[in-house]
């Protein structure tokens, strides 16, 4: 039988931790629950007794069985589960702060813990949380990462608690931290001309970035290899910064035989110059009107990757950006650069939408051209979550059908 120990923190999602205690106690776990002060708030300890029939405990100083009460807790329980997770609490988490019986009971244990987070949208894509979230998943904390739905507040995104059901599923399953990498490129990169001039694009690197923060988050060992923006990678994401796109090939190639996955977010550049200025280049006199470079096409990196005969990932992403003529332009590029799957982006002529933009809306076509999944505008990170998702989901079918064809 398994021993879960429940701890539940000051959400207005803490009343579906009796749901999940029932669910528990339904699937023959022995379930105790641990309430914190503000769960009190919204919950009461009577309500969870009377379905796991076992007492409930709130304060670290209100022993009723030993005066030593969180260690006796951490020795009893085979997993500990955090849901729901407010903000507060990851931060205590991840920085070790023990002044309430659950800071302490999570300092005393080596039990597997599970961290169910439940907040508001903008709260859990706030970069303190990020961090701390990332803090936690490299202590070997499993995350059973928030759904994108409506939220007591009235908004609607990410940061819903994952629902009761899967939340069990994943805790009885022995879900942990998944054993696997995938690489992403993200941001420009850059041609240089002379030692003051330079050949790039538009590009942010914001919906790259966000991939690696979804991945992370979901459990997966993360290489984010990026060009030059002014952007910083989360805590604990394996970070390559390149300029050029022969540095990102490198880089490229050098990490991803060991990952079962590879997305090319990156806006490398097609051409770079056949020479390099080792001088500023002058201009020659003032009537002079044009300055002719010639340049050389660099190597496609999604494509080389996608055609490796030996060592390919299970899963070659990559992404367009088109303006005009957008669908079939990116049905093109997957079949002539062997993709699994391809994001296509709409770029707005005028206003360049979405280079720079915290938000984004994307359609997602397959080998085969049909379209898996359209994403409305939204905020890049929940984008970067329903794809993490989506693929996830997709690589596990895969893996599945290997090992029946293979077994």
């Amino acid at each position: 039988m398994n021993k879960i120990l429940l701890c539940v923190t000051g959400s207005i999602a803490a009343y579906k931790a009796l749901e999940l205690t029932r669910l528990l106690v339904k699937a023959g776990c022995d379930v105790k629950v641990v309430l914190s002060r503000s769960a009190l708030e919204f919950v009461t300890p009577l309500s969870f007794e009377a379905l796991c029939k076992q007492k409930s405990y709130q304060d670290l100083f209100e022993y009723s069985e030993t005066p030593i009460e969180h260690i006796e807790l951490a020795r009893w329980a085979d997993k500990i589960l955090i849901a729901p997770a407010t903000a507060n609490t990851l931060a205590k988490l991840a920085y070790g702060i023990a002044d309430d019986l659950l800071g302490n009971i999570i300092l005393a244990t080596k039990k597997p813990i599970y961290v169910a987070p439940a907040m508001n949208k903008q709260m859990w894509h706030n970069s303190i949380v990020k961090e701390n979230v990332a803090r936690l998943v490299a202590r070997q904390f499993t995350l059973l990462a928030p759904d994108t739905g409506e939220q007591a507040c009235g908004e609607i995104g990410e940061g819903r608690l994952m629902e009761p059901e899967l939340i069990a599923k994943m805790v009885l399953q022995n879900i942990s931290k998944i054993d696997k990498t995938v690489v992403i490129t993200a941001g420009p990169t850059v041609e240089a001309l002379d030692p003051v001039r330079y050949l790039s694009n538009y590009s942010s690197g914001k919906m790259g970035y966000a991939l690696a923060d979804a991945f992370y988050n979901l459990g997966w060992r993360v290489v984010l290899i990026s060009g030059p923006t002014e952007l910083s990678a989360s805590y604990g994401i394996h970070t390559i910064y390149v300029k050029s796109a022969k540095e990102m090939y490198d880089a490229v190639h050098e990490y991803v035989d060991k990952a079962e996955l590879f997305i090319g977010a990156a806006a490398v550049a097609d051409y770079r110059p056949q020479s390099y200025a080792t001088h500023k280049i002058k201009k020659m006199n003032d009537v002079d009107d044009e300055l002719i470079l010639k340049l050389s096409k660099n190597e496609d990196i999604v494509k080389s990757v996608a055609n490796l005969q030996k060592n390919r990932p299970l899963c070659v992403v990559g992404f367009a950006a088109e303006t005009d003529n957008a669908k079939v332009y990116a049905l093109q590029k997957i079949s002539a650069k062997n993709l699994d799957y391809l994001v296509l982006n709409q770029v707005d002529n005028k206003t360049g939408f979405p280079f720079y933009s915290d938000q984004n809306q994307v359609q997602i076509y397959d080998r085969k051209g049909r379209l898996v999944l359209e994403l409305t505008l939204m905020s890049k990170l929940d984008v970067a979550y329903q794809i993490a998702h989506m693929l996830c989901n997709r690589l596990a079918k895969k893996e599945e059908q290997v090992e029946l064809n293979y077994g």
